[in-house]
């Protein structure tokens, strides 16, 4: 009988292993809400066959065929019951907010459709570019049977002979995909500063809100821990003012953002000063500058969370 919560994640040839940003989204939420849980590893090719074992039931993609994906999680029964399947790493913030709610919170209240659209504008903003980037490096990460329907299947979708084809090294057409990165993390350093109007220097500083430090009502402390804001609702530490939400965090929409990162981090290949080490590469190196400093940051604010087997 299944006794722990079990993430399904595509398996990598990496150590640690995770590396998907859909899938980092859920390994997220899961460390963060402190739920015990184990990994089944997934290659590729055999993710249809899952959702099919597990009795789910895909959309229908445009080229008429089903939409299959992780991350899922099975939930054990209380009762003794069969278990609940969830697919989806949104989905399955919610579901794991209602299901245990003495765990902090990460889509707070009626903030559902927010959290939503702020990751559907980190696909329309960041996506676009970062793949053509990162495209021809994923296929080394992955195991066998994955590389190869990665490299069938996004060729397919790439239209190219060779995934490097893409965005070739060297080449203007990669520039461009930089550039056009480049102003994407702009533009979202911009919507982001919008917190609070705080300026670059201020974003890193303990907060001054005479809200905040006064204790004059305001439902967070700033000690780092959960706190019930009533009705039996927890939401995350604060005192830090880079999260998304401002000083309400880490909620979803950081962990989306942070998934990204880690991506970036993991399939990116490394420096050759890097000693074959992780978040050592080319792209990542300049990412990590841009905005005086606030990606890397935040990548070291989700550490604690950040963690794999």
């Amino acid at each position: 009988m299944q006794d722990k919560i079990i993430l399904y994640d595509i398996s990598s040839n990496l150590m640690p292993k995770a590396w998907s940003p859909n899938t980092w989204k859920a390994r997220f939420v899961l460390n963060y809400k402190g739920l015990p849980y184990e990994t089944v590893w997934v290659s590729y090719p055999d993710i249809a066959a899952l959702w099919e074992r597990l009795g789910l039931s895909p959309d229908i993609d445009k080229s008429g065929k089903p939409n299959t994906f992780l991350p899922i999680i099975s939930v054990p029964s209380n009762e003794g019951g069969p278990p609940t399947v969830i697919a989806e790493s949104f989905n399955i913030a919610l579901f794991l907010d209602h299901e245990y709610p003495d765990t902090p919170r990460v889509i707070p209240p009626n903030t559902a459709a927010l959290q939503a659209s702020f990751v559907q504008t980190l696909r329309s903003t960041l996506i676009s570019s970062l793949g053509p980037l990162l495209v021809s490096q994923i296929p080394s990460k992955l195991d066998p049977g994955g590389a190869s329907y990665f490299v069938r299947t996004r060729k397919e979708s790439w239209a190219v002979q060779n995934l490097e084809d893409v965005a070739p090294y060297g080449s203007e057409k990669r520039r461009e995909y930089e550039k056009k990165l480049h102003a994407s993390f702009r533009t979202l350093y911009a919507l982001l500063s919008s917190n609070g109007g705080m300026r670059e220097q201020d974003i890193f500083s303990p907060p001054t809100s005479p809200i905040i430090s006064s204790g004059s009502g305001f439902p967070f402390n700033s000690a780092g821990v959960s706190v019930d804001v009533g009705g039996g609702v927890k939401l995350g530490r604060t005192g830090e003012t880079h999260w998304v939400m401002g000083p309400i965090g880490p909620t979803f929409a950081d962990f989306a953002l942070g998934g990204m990162l880690y991506w970036i981090q993991s399939v990116e290949d490394p420096a050759e000063d890097g000693e074959g080490k992780r978040g050592t590469g080319e792209l990542w190196s300049k990412i990590k500058t841009w905005n005086g400093g606030r990606w890397a940051k935040l990548m070291d604010s989700l550490a604690p969370w950040q963690f794999s087997e």
